[in-house]
């Protein structure tokens, strides 16, 4: 396609000439359209694009803008077309500026940019991402700028937010750290303060503990950024008062966080707001602290500069954080506690330890497998001395006891605490008698809580010495004993010798004096020498009653001539004639060999028996009973008195009377090998009996075996 631009006609001669500019339009008609078309393009996409796009002429003025940008500034294009950015609004215009100043030098320079605008509006924060292109002519002449805007205050809000989280994050890990190696109450709470503000880029952080005064204050513990007096004026409480109502009184008494969102609105805020804004805050927060029973003990406060400065998700992580630190300081307390308690108990312990070690006795504990869990000294050196062990803990007592008789019953006494008993008897251990040790021990089951048995203690007190003392003692007692009843014997001896001597010699002789005088009476006397020999006689009399009486007391007659039962029934007439004492006696008629000592001393001892209920049973009346059980002669003596009490006897048994008291009675019968009992309540009357064994030979051997075994 061609265009004409000149035509020109002129005459020379004869002939007529013609000239014509031709220029061949088909390229620039083609480009224009190309033009046409892209600005098509453009305005389809600049209309249908989220994004603010406008088109700046070389004076910055706005010569397009799409309906984006209408929407969002809510201005019509009418109303921007054709002015600057300055002149849309003076509330922006430094950022106008700013912004115009940026797109002159992509005017200048032909070099497309990136600008970050942030402004605030209807008190929101707006933040726009915003790409200058240059435009040029067909001659590379800049001449208009294409400005795409991007709105990415959601996205920097976003940002913004997880910058902060991810800051919290690193600072609750760093808690977390700190926590775990906390030594002591006040620095972990210094360092969790200092942490919140210099990890997580609050403006203060500080601790309060719950004070249960009067007035229930919140008593400052540790705080870290800028405070400037601020926390020592505030004058906080937990009381349900004005000063209690705010976060920190709130968070104690509800157990849950509370917040001042913005510190010039927040009416909780009223008593501390001017305070608080002098000093930067705008925002804060109160956390609870809990013990193990859920019971606030404290509360954990934030502050911020900003407004709504804490988010949901925030608060989530700083409660989270509050349980740490509250968990942190029960286990540090509870640390510290346990601390004090092993140290107490370690002095306690060691205390024990050496009375336990100075003691004179024998002390361990053995588990359920009887392996040592404890001992004291005196224990180690007993095992040495006895068995020659050199004893462990954590090793078998029992695998030590090489003697299988003290490894049975240490076993089977050991068995039994286990099994819940409380043992204490006398043992010894060791196999020769001359080194073997004597003990008095207690063994002791040692329960849990719960009452599960899982060991034994065992405390062995080393009487030895004690029980060789003792049985010298008893053999010399025995050696007294004997010689008492042997002592007691001879004067019994005695007493029949002397019996025998007054009945055989002194009264035969005196009788025989008698008789002489009464011959000599017949003789022819003076008056006067008749009434000598009456008077004689008379004396002789006397004398000859009271040797028959003194012959009786010391052992009658009878007792030989007659036996035992016939002694013993004479014995209870005199009683009443002598006492008034009515008895009764009884005999199985069987035969009964005695010796002449046993005979004796059976009579003396119901002699004295009968005595005593004469003078203090309070009781006229006796029974005495003789027969024979199973190759004894078995006396009963009984009496419907007043009665005593039993456990009295050994008192009344070991008071040394002379003669026959019931003590040398009981002793010669217990030397004869007989027994000796009482039986006796207050007001049920007494009865004594006598077992004696009797003499044996060989038929009587078999006679006491058969009545055994008939018994």
């Amino acid at each position: 396609m061609s265009e004409i631009l000149m035509d020109c006609k002129y005459l020379t001669g004869d002939h007529w000439h013609a000239m014509a500019l031709v220029r061949d339009i088909g390229e620039r008609k083609c480009a224009k359209e190309q033009l046409l078309k892209r600005e098509r393009e453009f305005r389809t996409l600049a209309e249908n694009s989220p994004d603010v796009i406008v088109r700046y002429d070389r004076e910055c003025r706005r010569i397009y803008v799409n309906p984006t940008f209408e929407r969002v500034n809510r201005l019509s294009s009418n109303e921007v077309l054709g002015k600057s950015p300055v002149e849309l609004s003076t509330e922006l215009a430094p950022m106008a500026v700013s912004f115009t100043q940026r797109l002159k030098e992509v005017m200048e320079t032909g070099v497309a940019t990136q600008i970050d605008l942030i402004w605030t509006k209807d008190g929101m924060e707006n933040c726009w991402f915003v790409r200058a292109i240059p435009e040029f002519d067909a001659n590379g002449e800049v001449v208009s700028a294409l400005t795409i805007w991007c709105d990415i205050t959601e996205r920097k809000r976003a940002e913004e937010a997880l910058h902060r989280l991810n800051r919290e994050l690193r600072a609750i890990s760093r808690c977390n750290q700190t926590l775990m190696r906390a030594e002591d109450e006040q620095t972990l709470l210094n360092d969790i303060c200092r942490i919140i503000c210099d990890e997580a880029g609050y403006r203060l952080a500080w601790v309060g503990y719950a004070e249960h005064d009067d007035a229930n204050t919140v008593r400052p513990v540790a705080w870290a950024g800028f405070d400037s007096g601020y926390i020592a004026n505030a004058n906080i409480t937990w009381a349900d008062t004005e000063r209690g109502r705010g976060p920190s009184g709130t968070a104690i008494r509800s157990g849950e966080s509370a917040c001042i969102h913005d510190f010039t609105t927040d009416p909780q805020a009223a008593p501390w707001r001017d305070s608080a804004l002098q000093h930067g805050y705008r925002s804060s927060i109160a956390l609870p602290l809990k013990d193990e029973s859920a019971n606030t003990f404290g509360v954990l406060n934030i502050y911020s500069t900003e407004p709504n400065a804490i988010t949901a998700e925030e608060i989530r992580l700083l409660e989270g954080l509050s349980g740490d630190l509250a968990f942190g300081i029960a286990v540090l307390r509870t640390r510290i506690e346990r601390k004090r308690a092993e140290e107490a108990l370690k002095e306690q312990y060691s205390i024990l330890r050496s009375i336990i070690d100075s003691a004179n006795a024998l002390v361990f504990s053995v588990d359920r497998q009887y392996r040592y869990t404890s001992f004291n000294k005196g224990h180690a050196i007993a095992m040495q001395a006895i068995y020659g062990a050199e004893i462990e803990i954590g090793q078998c007592l029992l695998d030590y006891m090489t003697v299988t008789a003290d490894r049975e019953i240490a076993k089977r006494n050991l068995d039994r605490a286990l099994a819940g008993e409380q043992l204490m008897e006398e043992a010894y251990s060791g196999e020769e008698l001359r080194t073997r040790k004597y003990f008095h021990v207690s063994h002791s089951p040692i329960n849990t809580e719960t009452g599960d048995v899982i060991g034994v203690a065992v405390l062995a007190q080393d009487m030895t010495e004690r029980k060789r003392a003792e049985e010298a003692l008893r053999a010399k007692q025995q050696r007294l004993s004997d010689m008492t009843v042997e002592l007691s014997l001879a004067e019994e001896r005695e007493r029949r010798r002397i019996a025998a001597e007054l009945h055989d010699n002194i009264g035969q002789d005196l009788v025989l004096a008698r008789i002489k005088l009464g011959m000599l009476a017949k003789m022819p006397l003076t008056d006067e020498e008749a009434g000598i020999l009456g008077n004689t006689r008379e004396i002789l009399g006397g004398m000859i009653q009271r040797v028959r009486f003194l012959t009786h007391m010391i052992s009658p007659p009878i007792l030989e001539s007659g036996g035992l039962e016939a002694a013993l029934k004479w014995l209870g007439r005199q009683m009443e004639t002598d006492y008034g004492l009515r008895v009764s006696f009884v005999d199985d008629t069987s035969e009964k060999p005695l010796t002449e000592e046993m005979r004796s001393v059976l009579y003396h001892a119901v002699r004295e028996l009968l005595i005593n209920v004469a003078k203090h049973a309070e009781s006229d009346t006796a029974r005495v009973a003789v027969g024979r059980e199973c190759g004894r002669i078995v006396i009963r003596v009984e009496d419907d008195g007043i009665g005593f009490n039993p456990d009295a006897i050994e008192e009344s048994l070991t008071r040394k009377g002379g003669g026959f008291g019931l003590f040398n009675i009981r002793r010669r019968i217990i030397h004869l090998g007989g027994a000796f009992d009482v039986e006796s309540s207050p007001g049920a009357g007494t009865r004594v009996t006598i077992g004696m064994p009797l003499t044996k030979n060989n038929d009587e051997l078999w006679i006491v075996n058969y009545e055994c075994m008939k018994a």
